[in-house]
């Protein structure tokens, strides 16, 4: 029962717009149910609301490996592998939650996010998947994913993944490198690029990295450190709040850099946005902000949530104590009623229903009819 009060207290502070603590709620629902995929999904919206996309995406993948036959969670883990540019990965997702839509409603929101992934794709690669899908896997990517080998006996440079996400103050990289000294490795950090040269297993090689980044940073406030599996570099951004599209500045990018003779606002600069991709979606969100308009139950839920968002303290109050002490068979707004009234001993069950415990014998508890018969 902790893990779903913890997860009901969660839900109130992202409500509420208090995204921290709603993350530290959630985090112990799900240490205390590690395989609930409701709490993981829940807890990857706010890990993307604090800007940890990597954390996002993480708790997303394993929500829909705990509950693979349900939509919203591949739906979830999609838009994350899109919004990183992986949009070949995305489309997998979105493929994978089409046959489990559970209604028409996600049924078109998940048409949107393919034909999103079908205009960022390549008819190549968009025909190599489905080749993929009908005969294995891709022999292109199976043989890119050998080791490189060496010219003239030279060490092969293994392959390091590299990983980045982004917050409003901060950016983060990580090299996957493991169990590399930390005296070993060498790096400087300027406002503009930084670079990372990491030892090889062979004695006396080194493999360097160089980064030109897209926006400056304050090389006194950022930080490298070397950790058991991975590399990761800490970046304090110059301008807080402004996203990155990139990690690093392109060839021929019309956003120019500070300190550049162009002006940051030129009036072709491309306007950054959440995703990897170049297009702009503006009109695409549009479309998914209204096909995802809330209907039915789920309309009345937003209502309620609406309803407690704007409330006082003692309706607040009066919410939470009559749903969850009634077993969600009641919701009062009035506070002066709910604080006299004892729910869980006098819990009223829906009409033609009757409280048991596990062993089936009928719990002696009031309903409805007692109460009526009272008065």
């Amino acid at each position: 029962m902790a893990g779903r009060d913890a997860y009901v207290e969660g839900l109130e502070l992202l409500a509420e717009e208090e995204t921290e603590a709603a993350l530290e709620k959630l985090s112990q629902a799900v240490e205390a149910e590690p395989t609930n995929a409701d709490y993981l999904l829940k807890r990857s919206t706010a890990y993307s609301k604090l800007g940890n996309a990597k954390a996002a995406e993480e708790d997303a993948a394993k929500g829909a490996e705990c509950a693979p036959d349900s939509a919203n969670a591949h739906l979830r883990h999609g838009i994350l592998k899109f919004e990183r540019g992986a949009f070949l990965e995305a489309k997998k997702c979105f493929d994978l939650a089409k046959p489990l839509a559970p209604n028409e409603k996600t049924l078109s929101t998940l048409g949107t996010w393919l034909r999103k992934c079908e205009a960022e794709l390549s008819d190549e690669e968009i025909q190599l998947d489905s080749a993929a899908s009908k005969s294995g896997p891709d022999p292109v990517a199976a043989a890119a994913s050998l080791p490189a080998s060496a010219p003239n006996g030279a060490a092969a440079v293994p392959d390091f993944p590299i990983d980045w996400y982004q917050s409003n103050t901060h950016v983060t990289f990580e090299i996957g490198a493991k169990g590399v000294p930390q005296d070993e490795v060498k790096h400087t950090i300027s406002s503009t690029s930084v670079n990372v040269e990491i030892p090889l297993e062979s004695a006396g090689q080194t493999h360097t990295f160089t980064w030109q980044l897209f926006g400056e940073v304050i090389p006194e406030a950022s930080k490298l450190s070397v950790g058991k599996s991975k590399i990761e570099v800490r970046l304090k951004k110059a301008e807080a709040s402004r996203q990155w599209p990139t990690l690093e500045v392109g060839a021929g990018s019309s956003t120019a850099m500070a300190g550049s003779s162009a002006p940051a606002s030129a009036p072709n600069a491309p306007k950054p946005t959440p995703y990897a991709g170049k297009k702009d979606w503006d009109a695409i969100s549009k479309e998914i902000d209204e096909d995802e308009k809330p209907e039915g139950e789920e309309a009345l839920n937003k209502l309620f949530r609406d309803i407690y968002k704007n409330a006082s303290e003692d309706t607040r109050r009066a919410m939470v104590k009559s749903f969850q002490t009634s077993g969600g068979t009641v919701l009062s707004t009035n506070w002066n009623e709910v604080s006299k009234k004892d729910y869980e001993s006098n819990r009223p069950a829906p009409k033609g229903m009757e409280w048991k415990n596990y062993e089936g014998n009928k719990l002696d508890v009031g309903d409805d009819d007692d109460d009526d018969d009272a008065k």
